[in-house]
């Protein structure tokens, strides 16, 4: 089977609603939104090859959950507030799906301490 290269330009590329490169960016500011609210979790990498790596550590001391990205050097600024490391520190890399999975997983944590926070500490109590 031969294989075949088709050259596009990102931004042909649409859902109906936003370009691969408005999904692209949309997903950065997201992230830099998620670091910038738990920066002392956060580190970057330096740049290199126009690139940089960002992790976020996003579970409990016990349990692994590293969500990492690599982000255009273009994009520096935005995460300003994850600490520079000159090495990587080591972490379980996951596929995409692991990496997915980490995200909701957090995501419905924080839910569910959100709406903990937010309940009626006694219910169901009268004053005569």
């Amino acid at each position: 089977m031969s294989k075949v290269t088709i050259e596009l330009d990102k931004n042909e590329i649409n859902d109906g609603y936003y370009t691969m490169e408005e999904l692209y960016d949309h997903m950065y500011a997201l992230y830099a939104a998620l670091v910038a609210s738990n920066d002392r979790k956060a580190w970057r990498t330096r740049p290199e090859n126009g690139w940089f790596l960002v992790g976020l550590d996003i579970g409990p001391a016990w349990d692994d959950r590293i969500v990492s990205y690599h982000i255009p050097e273009d994009k520096w600024d935005w995460f300003s507030a994850a600490n520079v490391v000159e090495e990587i520190p080591e972490f379980k890399k996951g596929t995409p799906d692991v990496v997915v999975g980490r995200l909701v997983g957090y995501a419905e944590e924080i839910g569910h301490l959100v709406r903990m926070v937010n309940a009626p500490l006694i219910t169901g109590i009268s004053i005569m």
